[in-house]
């Protein structure tokens, strides 16, 4: 779920959008951050309660990061305008 604020006004309109879950999602998702263009990252918990990193925009839907990245946990913390986040993934048996 996104709350975002568009215009500058005395009384700002607000629109919610919701994201959905990741496959596997369980009972917490939390976002970081969302960007110009209205791409959201955040973090998801899936299945085996491991946290999962992921990227929200409005053309590509929801994305696994830590999926993607073959890790086994992440967090997304931060996406600046060109698109580009920032976070961390746990890769499993990495030392």
């Amino acid at each position: 779920l996104v709350l975002a604020a568009s215009g500058a006004t005395a009384q700002t309109p607000y629109r919610i959008t919701s994201i959905g879950d990741l496959p596997g999602g369980y009972v917490e998702s939390q976002a970081y951050a969302i960007s110009s263009s209205g791409q959201v990252v955040g973090y998801s918990i899936v299945d085996g309660l491991a946290a999962h990193a992921f990227l929200w925009g409005p053309s590509n839907g929801l994305l696994d990061l830590t999926a993607l990245s073959g890790g086994s946990s992440g967090f997304a913390l931060d996406i600046n305008s060109a698109g580009q986040v920032v976070g961390n993934i746990g890769l499993a048996g990495a030392q």
